[in-house]
């Protein structure tokens, strides 16, 4: 592809994590113009941006001289507007999930490079300061041999009626784990729980296996009345724990493991836990300059469609995974 000095960017979709797209794009002057078809959001965004173009109709949208559309709609949509977006000659980035099947983010990718286009997906925390030091620290061997990873993931409320609560909050688990271990999982298993909407689960457990007996536990829900996010990474010599908060989160490194004792049993030991200073970007700002500078130079971002694919294929594997689990009857427990 031809490398882009100054791209000009247009945001597709102005709901809550839309609105944040379009004022950090703005920020860093990458802002073209947005499409929104509800008119109280247009009317909103024009008192907000009054020179900013606005427009509701999609096709007039995709006609206008940008070089990139943000992709910012629900993720039923995400599919049939970036295949869109990629046939007008258009780069993308597709907010997170890229897809909501691996067949369906497969389709995209191949569109893509068949236009030699560029896809990026919004997983944004993995631009995140803290996380993207947790790597760091793992691949320094700062922790010792990685062997487990636990993610959890909650909160109150933004029920959807399409996608479940694991293809809403858990792509974000799914792409650090993926990060961390830089391999494909050989088996997914869980279980996915609805009880709110039928069919649409509320509650959603994965266990994931890489080679080596390496593993990680994800749990997800949107039913809990306290928020929180927590992320530990279990090495051979040591703990990272993340807690995301509204103030950017903490990390912090306890060393601990095995050693054997004078009989050559194993003994566990532990030293004092100890906070991992982190910069205080704000990850979103991070994540559109990573694509800016994808679309700058051409190269790959972290987040490209390969990584989001990948990502997909986890999630679709729990998605299937869960609705065949062979339930035993009653009398077989007994």
């Amino acid at each position: 592809m031809t490398a882009i000095r100054h791209p000009r960017v247009g945001v597709l979709g102005a709901g809550r994590w839309g609105a944040n797209l379009i004022r950090t794009c703005a920020e860093l002057a990458l802002l073209e113009s947005v499409c929104e078809p509800e008119s109280e959001a247009r009317a909103r965004l024009r008192a907000q941006y009054p020179r900013l173009p606005i427009l509701s109709e999609l096709d007039a949208f995709l006609a206008r001289d940008i070089d990139a559309v943000i992709v910012a709609t629900p993720p039923a949509t995400h599919v049939e507007l970036a295949l869109e977006a990629i046939a007008a000659g258009k780069h993308v980035f597709v907010e997170k999930p890229l897809a909501l099947s691996e067949a369906d983010a497969l389709t995209v990718r191949r569109a893509a490079r068949a236009g030699r286009r560029i896809v990026f997906v919004g997983h944004v925390v993995l631009y995140h300061p803290a996380i993207r030091r947790a790597i760091e620290l793992v691949r320094s061997g700062a922790i010792g041999e990685l062997r487990h990873i636990r993610a959890r993931r909650c909160a109150f409320g933004r029920l959807r009626a399409r996608e479940n609560v694991w293809w809403s909050l858990s792509p974000h688990d799914v792409a650090i784990v993926l990060a961390l271990f830089e391999s494909d999982p050989i088996a997914v298993s869980g279980s996915l729980h609805a009880f709110v909407r039928p069919d649409v689960a509320d509650f959603a457990y994965a266990d994931i296996s890489f080679d080596g007996g390496r593993s990680a536990h994800i749990e997800s829900c949107w039913l809990d009345p306290e928020k929180n996010a927590q992320l530990d990474i279990f090495g051979s010599t040591g703990v990272l724990r993340f807690i995301d908060d509204a103030e950017g989160g903490t990390l912090a490194l306890t060393p601990c493991g095995s050693a054997p004792n004078a009989h050559g049993d194993p003994e566990l030991w532990r030293e004092e836990r100890h906070a991992i200073a982190c910069d205080r970007i704000e990850p979103l700002r991070a994540e559109l300059c990573a694509f800016a500078n994808a679309l700058a130079t051409g190269e790959p971002a972290l987040t490209d469609a390969d990584e989001g694919t990948r990502v997909v294929a986890v999630l679709d594997a729990l998605e299937r995974a869960a609705h065949a689990r062979h339930i035993l009857p009653a009398e077989a427990l007994v």
